[in-house]
């Protein structure tokens, strides 16, 4: 089965290379960052182990105040909460689609919702953020085609007022990948 190219690899802008790391790691354990970005579907509900564990580390405080604050919301979308108990002034929530085997044009949604959180970030006047490198796996988005579309959405986007944006990986594998996405 061949893997559908997202979008051709850009140059990237050597100020923004110096911008953003990709780390491996743990999300959450990240220090010394202004906000994270989490991906939360449409429905706002919170699969996957990082928003869980937000979930847990809240006390499922952040989940009061987005069903309190939210209403549903739309793929491509994002938004912000305070950041609770955790080590961090902001959480910043991007909102994609569902994965399924056609994609569902989460492509688009995901760079769109990528975008809109780096601006938020900018907003709240954040300088050190840290995003998920999406993983891959069963259900999962392909890492590959994450790690493409997160990286163009990076390009794209204004990253002016930031000093660092973390690309935190969980596994060797997905390191590796966004690595590939930055190389000149």
């Amino acid at each position: 089965m061949q893997e559908e190219i997202a979008e051709e690899r850009r140059q990237a802008n050597p100020q923004k290379r110096k911008q953003i790391k990709v780390i491996h790691g743990e999300l959450l354990a990240q220090p010394n960052l202004d906000a994270i970005v989490s991906f939360l579907t449409s429905d706002l509900s919170w699969g996957g182990p990082i928003n869980q564990k937000i979930l847990t580390l809240t006390d499922h405080k952040v989940d009061e105040y987005v069903l309190s604050t939210q209403q549903k919301k739309l793929q491509g979308d994002a938004f912000s909460t305070p950041g609770f108990t955790l080590p961090y002034k902001y959480l910043i929530f991007a909102v994609i689609s569902d994965w399924d085997n056609n994609f569902s044009g989460g492509e688009r949604f995901l760079k769109l919702a990528t975008i809109k959180a780096l601006a938020i970030a900018a907003q709240l006047g954040c300088k050190r953020i840290g995003i998920p490198g999406l993983s891959g796996g069963p259900d999962k988005y392909p890492l590959r085609k994450g790690a493409r579309i997160i990286a163009n959405a990076l390009r794209d986007a204004d990253l002016s007022s930031f000093q660092e944006i973390d690309i935190v990986c969980r596994t060797e594998d997905a390191v590796t990948a966004f690595q590939e996405r930055f190389r000149a």
